[in-house]
C-alpha cells in the first residue's frame, strides 16, 4: 500500500513511518504539510494520505479541499484525545478514518485496508468517547445519577432510598435509561459506565455505601 503521511512532530513522524514500514507498507512521501505530499496525491501515486493536524477551521477546510479534489483517496486522520467535535464535523465531509493516539497499530491496519471512502472507521479509544458522549446528551442529569448508582452495585431498592425515590420510579428510570443506551443489563450499564469513565464515580459511590 501506498502512503502518505504528513505530521508536523518530527520524531513522532519518524517513529510513525518506521512503524508503517515495518507493517510492509511503503511511504512514498512524508511532510509536515499537505502542501509537502501534494505532488504524490496529484499524480495519483497514493493509496492513503494520513494527516496529524490539531483540529481548527484550517483543518476543516484543508480536508473539505481535499475530498473535492481526491474524492476516492482514502484519508485517515490521526487526532487527539479530546477530538469527538472534529469528528462529528470532518464526518459531514466524507471523511471516514479516524485513529487516535490510544489506537492499537492494528486497528490502523484495519482502518486503511478498509473501505473508508464510504464506510467509518473509528478506533476503539475515540467510539468509545463518542457513545459516552451521545450517551450524556441523552441522558438527564437524575437519570445520570441512576446510571452511578446502580453501577456502583446496588439494586433497585437501595438505589431509591440513596436518592430519596421510589423503587417503582427507579425501576421506570432504568427501563429509559436502557431503551436510550441500547442495552439490557446492569452488567451492560456498569460496562457502559466504566468505559466510559464514570469509573472514579463509580468507587465514590461504592466507599459512600459501605
Amino acid at each position: 500500500m501506498r502512503i502518505a503521511l504528513v505530521d508536523r512532530r518530527y520524531l513522532i513522524r519518524s517513529a510513525f513511518e518506521a512503524m508503517l514500514k515495518g507493517m510492509g507498507h511503503r511511504v512514498f512521501a512524508v511532510g509536515t504539510t499537505v502542501d509537502d505530499v501534494m505532488p504524490v496525491l496529484s499524480s495519483d501515486k497514493c493509496d492513503v494520505l494520513i494527516v496529524h493536524q490539531v483540529y481548527s477551521a484550517e483543518t476543516y477546510q484543508l480536508f473539505s479541499l481535499l475530498r473535492t479534489r481526491y474524492p476516492e483517496l482514502k484519508i485517515i486522520y490521526l487526532c487527539g484525545t479530546n477530538a469527538e467535535n472534529a469528528v462529528k464535523r470532518l464526518e459531514t465531509l466524507g471523511l471516514r478514518g479516524f485513529i487516535n493516539e490510544y489506537a492499537d497499530p492494528n486497528e490502523l491496519a484495519v482502518a486503511m485496508a478498509g473501505d473508508i471512502q464510504h464506510r467509518s472507521y473509528i478506533c476503539v479509544n475515540l467510539l468509545s468517547r463518542l457513545t459516552f458522549a451521545t450517551g450524556k446528551n441523552l441522558l438527564s442529569k437524575r437519570e445520570m445519577e441512576v446510571v452511578k448508582t446502580l453501577a456502583s452495585g446496588l439494586n433497585n431498592n437501595q438505589t431509591a432510598a440513596k436518592l430519596n425515590a421510589h423503587p417503582s420510579t427507579i425501576s421506570t428510570y432504568k427501563r429509559r435509561i436502557y431503551k436510550k443506551l441500547q442495552i439490557n443489563s446492569v452488567s451492560e450499564l456498569m460496562r457502559w459506565a466504566i468505559n466510559n469513565g464514570l469509573d472514579h464515580e463509580i468507587s465514590q459511590e461504592m466507599s459512600a455505601s459501605r
